[in-house]
């Protein structure tokens, strides 16, 4: 009987889920006019080309049928925090709050009834509603690392770039002249990617502290921020940037160095582990092996 009672719930649950979807669908197809257009011309600016993720070149096209219905859910401080993460990750030309929030309902709503549908588990709800509640969070551990890659390849471009950068300036460039030679001469990756925002932005006339500040919003890095921090109170008393760059390239090489002593040291503790489970019982099969067959099958 009680089972019986939990398969009736089972299927309410799935009639209510699918006739949500059926909703969304009819809503895709027959939306707002002025809503959809807009919507359309919002996805044309997203440069396809840019986006190095599988899991969003792959299911970006599902996604965007989704994010016409999630259009409607205003959420205004669940959003502005999102929109913050995704311009930290440096993805805003590659998909909008919309898109993540069509990526939690596909990885929480359509993966568990596809799956479901597939090895015919809707018996075993418990199953489901864990699949159902790892996608939840699958988008948000996707972002964060997202996040988290940037940042570590901003950190790792950022002493070479200083360095390049306090050359240039001591040489007689301008810091706007600086930044020119380190995009172009500098290592690939994220931070010439802001460098060259930065340079654009300080062009179109914005100050080079509003300019500084926006790339330390961007990137959201204590290193970097603390790094915009020295040039902006620079700029605001006066001081020369030749020493105030050459300062802080010092710090950030000391810094690297630092860095490097600590992974270092945290290697020797880590690799512990895997010599005891891997590397240690097959030390003493070599070793004892032969004595162990000597004993057991040697003359008596």
């Amino acid at each position: 009987m009680q089972g019986q009672l939990v398969w009736n719930l089972w299927k309410l649950i799935i009639f209510i889920l699918t006739a949500t979807a059926a909703y969304m669908l009819v809503s895709e197809l027959y939306p707002d006019v002025e809503a959809r257009l807009v919507r359309d011309r919002l996805v044309e600016t997203i440069d396809r080309k840019k986006i190095k993720s599988p899991v969003l070149k792959y299911l970006f096209p599902i996604w965007n049928l989704y994010a016409g219905f999630m259009g409607r859910y205003k959420l205004v401080e669940y959003r502005q925090n999102i929109q913050k993460k995704i311009l930290q990750a440096g993805m805003t030309d590659q998909m909008t709050v919309d898109h993540f929030l069509a990526a939690k309902v596909f990885f929480t709503i359509t993966v568990p009834l596809v799956l479901a549908f597939a090895i015919d588990s809707f018996r075993k709800p418990l199953g489901i509603i864990f699949i159902a509640a790892l996608g939840f969070f699958f988008a948000d551990l996707w972002l964060k690392s997202m996040i988290k890659d940037r940042q570590s390849k901003i950190l790792r471009a950022l002493p070479l770039s200083v360095d390049l950068l306090t050359l240039t300036v001591e040489a007689g460039l301008d810091f706007a002249g600086g930044i020119q030679r380190v995009v172009e001469k500098g290592p690939t990756g994220p931070l010439q990617e802001e460098l060259k925002t930065l340079l654009q932005d300080i062009r179109l006339g914005t100050t080079r502290a509003n300019a500084l500040r926006a790339m330390e919003e961007r990137c959201a890095m204590v290193e970097l921020t603390s790094f915009t921090s020295v040039l902006i109170q620079a700029d605001q008393l006066g001081a020369s940037i030749g020493p105030v760059l050459r300062t802080q390239a010092e710090r950030m090489r000391n810094e690297r160095f630092s860095r490097a002593e600590k992974l270092g040291a945290e290697a020797a503790s880590k690799i512990i582990f895997p010599m005891i489970i891997f590397i240690m019982p097959a030390v003493f099969i070599i070793l004892i092996g032969p004595l162990l067959l000597k004993m057991i099958y040697g003359p008596k």
